[in-house]
């Protein structure tokens, strides 16, 4: 598990990450920083890169080049397990959420997914 670290540092810092999925160049060269307390988007369309370099970062793809770091600490070569990160995929809760909600009412629709979107957040916090 990695953890530490100073209010303003660079918590996060990917530099040079480059994946290849045979021709297809999901990634090259990207480099980037997010400091502590700092919020990051990464928009793109689809096919861009946004997933893999999640992906990268959680430790479930490794990258052809580059590297990634917490603290400072290289965790590249470590295994998800040990990298103390959390990746949950958006489409996957939304379509979860509205799948709970089906044969509703509108009102009842609305106050049932909000239920459970709280209820999952609840779950996610420490």
């Amino acid at each position: 598990m990695v953890s530490g670290g100073v209010e303003g540092s660079a918590e996060l810092r990917i530099e040079g990450a480059a994946k290849r999925f045979g021709e297809l160049a999901a990634l090259d060269g990207v480099s980037l920083q997010v400091v502590r307390g700092e919020l990051l988007t990464i928009l793109g369309p689809s096919g861009s890169g946004k997933t893999t370099l999640l992906e990268i970062v959680a430790g479930f793809e490794k990258p052809d080049a580059g590297s990634v770091r917490i603290d400072g600490v290289e965790i590249t070569a470590l295994p998800p397990a040990r990298r103390d990160i959390g990746m949950c995929g958006y489409a996957v809760l939304w379509n979860a959420f509205k799948r709970l909600a089906a044969g509703c009412s509108p009102t009842q629709k609305t106050a049932q997914f909000s239920g459970t979107a709280a209820r999952v957040y609840k779950l996610a916090l420490p």
